[in-house]
């Protein structure tokens, strides 16, 4: 029996894998990590031929023979087991709005209009890479200041000392993606700020576009705190949520993001003689320190992470959360299930927002 996806390269494993009327695959709900050499190696232990195939290819004849192979349990499958109700969550989900402020919405409006620009005032002049990066920082641009003030300053903040930069030859379109959407497919979550992707556009933006650039820094960093509604309305409803016994994951997209809400809460929350205790985790934590991190944190009587998408896959948090906010919606629904999976487990009651 294997019951680990790496078990797969252990010789006594290849050896029970011959045996094609006596073997078992045990795997995770997502056993396919983005890496298709690794999941196609698991395939071949079912059947040798398995691990040749190209998955994107697949013949009907291929896809029957594989679906023959696999069964797949859900919740509905086992929701009485053993004539016992089994313990899974009941979902609890709320939309909570805000309205812009007057700043942030006139922030917003400029940024929208000028990342459009990037994209319709495209050259024939400009190379294939050229226009690629315009349109790629234009998307870097809206999602970073819809995120919060402190992702938009650190993202424009390398932008606007540069005097220019080099023209594209090439553009590496997987990477700009990592900055910008919210891949299930990756192993490691992208959470720093899309400077990279910005900078694409720079050799060929023209000196008002870098004046709109070094504006945007400035009147971004006047919207820290009360004039950051988003903010405001997150910090209210978690102070709705503690006295209910509720301890919640604030999920952010970028790490100035989650920095910037961990900062505000704990100014708001930590005060003397309270026991509350806020704790941001992001990709800057190597996975050991996000351990020890998340121990001192579970510790406390009540408490609030907030933590980007390096902590939304394969970390089991159950036991001492129990409210999920998406402070950034994910452009990428598959990525609200990985977010809420943290919690929405077996034994568990949850709140998403």
């Amino acid at each position: 029996m294997i019951t680990k996806k790496e078990d797969f390269s252990f010789p006594q494993d290849e050896k029970l894998a011959r045996k094609c009327d006596r073997h078992l695959l045990l795997l995770t709900a997502t056993p396919h990590s983005g890496i298709e050499e690794a999941f196609l190696s698991l395939l071949g232990l079912l059947k040798p031929e398995f691990e040749h195939l190209s998955l994107d290819k697949l013949t009907e004849k291929q896809r029957d023979e594989l679906a023959s192979h696999f069964v797949q349990r859900r919740r509905a499958d086992v929701k009485q087991w053993l004539g016992n109700e089994t313990p899974f969550p009941e979902r609890e989900s709320e939309e909570k709005p805000y309205k812009l402020s007057k700043e942030y919405k006139q922030l917003f409006e400029d940024v929208y209009n000028f990342a459009r620009g990037l994209v319709k005032t495209t050259t024939q002049d400009m190379s294939y890479a050229q226009r690629r990066g315009r349109y790629w920082a234009a998307l870097a641009l809206i999602r970073c200041v819809m995120s919060s003030p402190a992702a938009a300053v650190a993202t424009l903040n390398r932008q606007v000392s540069k005097s220019g930069g080099e023209i594209l030859a090439d553009l590496d379109e997987d990477l700009m993606s990592s900055y910008v959407y919210d891949s299930t497919e990756l192993e490691q979550v992208v959470d720093a700020p899309p400077s990279v992707v910005v900078e694409q556009g720079l050799p060929s933006y023209g000196d008002a576009d870098k004046r709109k650039l070094k504006a945007f820094v400035q009147v971004a960093d006047k919207l820290y705190g009360e004039k950051d509604q988003k903010l405001q309305s997150c910090i209210a409803y978690i102070q709705t949520l503690l006295p209910d016994g509720y301890n919640a994951i604030i999920w952010c997209r970028y790490i100035a993001t989650a920095k910037y809400v961990a900062d505000a809460l704990k100014q708001k929350l930590e005060k003397k003689g309270s026991h509350i205790r806020v704790i941001a985790i992001t990709g800057e934590l190597s996975e050991d320190e996000r351990e020890i991190r998340l121990q001192e944190l579970k510790s406390s009587p009540q408490r609030v992470l907030v933590a980007t998408d390096c902590l939304s896959e394969g970390v089991n948090l159950q036991s001492h959360f129990s409210a999920v906010i998406h402070y950034d919606l994910p452009w990428n629904p598959n990525r609200l299930e990985q977010r809420e999976g943290r919690i929405d487990r077996y034994g568990r009651w949850c709140k998403n927002i």
